[in-house]
């Protein structure tokens, strides 16, 4: 064989293991391989552009809703008056001691009870008062009972004298002395005391 045939074969080799070089796939890079979706329907899936929620703010939570407030029962004041002279104690009670004693007649605010007591409230002081010495109505002053049983029965009319003709113009009139049968504020008969009989005074018309 000559020098050429030689040389030939030696170039020939040389691109066959050029080739064998860059078809080997070792040196190759290796490829990222994708694992496939679990199709299982019980497997959780994420919901795309999904973001975990926080918890909502505490001031725009929805407030409970709020009971009304529970009406208190006041206690409800009673006026009434003593019907007599009445002690006011500082108890429910006839031993308990004396805060004041009340005239009759007197304004009484009843605050509370207790049986046949009342809590009241007398010209500023305040204590228990029995419930029988108490009246929804005020009494009569004691001055104007005694005044009216004091008071004198209204004089009969006085005869006319004989010495005038006719008989009285008028019956009488108490407290006044025009006419002799008129009546004094004292209970007695005007009489000589009347303008009728005085000389020189006036003549008021007392007789037919």
């Amino acid at each position: 064989m000559g020098k050429k045939g030689v040389a030939g074969w030696i170039i020939a080799g040389i691109f066959a293991f050029s080739w064998l070089s860059s078809g080997d796939p070792k040196s190759k890079a290796p490829t990222e391989t994708l694992k496939p979706q679990s199709t299982s329907p019980w497997a959780p899936t994420a919901p795309k552009n999904s973001a975990p929620s926080a918890p909502a703010p505490a001031s725009s939570r929805p407030a409970p809703p709020s009971l009304p407030p529970a009406k208190m029962e006041e206690p409800t004041e009673l006026r009434l008056f003593t019907t007599t002279q009445v002690r006011l104690r500082a108890s429910p009670s006839t031993a308990a001691p004396i805060i004041w004693t009340a005239p009759a007649g007197s304004d009484v605010i009843s605050i509370r009870r207790e049986q046949e007591w009342h809590y009241t409230t007398v010209s500023g002081y305040s204590g228990w008062i029995r419930g029988d010495l108490l009246s929804a109505t005020k009494p009569a002053p004691a001055a104007a009972f005694r005044l009216e049983r004091s008071q004198p029965p209204a004089a009969p009319p006085a005869k006319p004298r004989s010495d005038r003709s006719g008989e009285a113009i008028r019956d009488p009139v108490i407290g006044s002395c025009d006419c002799p049968y008129d009546v004094m504020r004292n209970g007695r008969v005007c009489g000589g005391r009347s303008a009728y009989s005085r000389p020189g005074g006036r003549r008021p018309q007392c007789y037919f």
